[in-house]
């Protein structure tokens, strides 16, 4: 039985490997700006994860340990948003998904690492963004340590 959970393991690893790759790539194919939006958002569904759940997505390794369905409920909840045609909430969702995964998957991590790289590229334009986003949607969005990188996913670590 071993060996099978096993063989899950490294399908699951695969699988979400190409998604993260996929997911960089695109980030590598975006400008400062339109980073900046993808970031405020998301800074944005990390605080409202929080009130929702208790996740503290700056510790992701944590988050997992208190809730081991953590990444299958973004999952689900990206999928809806998908389904309803809400892509930036979805994207902005992804982000978090991804850092779960490669916070607690070592085979992961350097990916996880060159995403937030990625994602540090839109720190300069966040404010911009957040504002055009509270503009044509009449929403603020909560951005508060948004310049602070998951744990364990430090574009360059010490």
């Amino acid at each position: 039985m071993g060996w099978l959970l096993q063989k899950v393991g490294n399908w699951a690893t695969k699988v979400q490997r190409v998604e993260l790759e996929q997911f960089v790539a695109r980030l590598k194919a975006m400008d400062s700006n339109e980073i900046g939006f993808l970031l405020a958002i998301a800074t944005d569904r990390r605080h409202a994860l929080k009130k929702m759940y208790g996740w503290d997505l700056l510790e992701p390794i944590l988050v997992e340990a208190g809730d081991t369905t953590a990444a299958l409920k973004l999952g689900q909840l990206i999928k809806a948003l998908q389904r309803d045609n809400n892509l930036p909430i979805s994207a902005a969702l992804m982000v978090w998904l991804h850092t779960l995964r490669s916070a607690t998957n070592l085979d992961l991590r350097l990916l996880g690492r060159e995403m937030w790289g990625e994602l540090s590229r839109g720190f300069g334009s966040i404010y911009d963004a957040a504002q055009s986003f509270g503009e044509s949607s009449g929403k603020i969005l909560e951005l508060g340590d948004f310049q602070i990188f998951p744990a364990g996913l430090t574009p360059k670590p010490l």
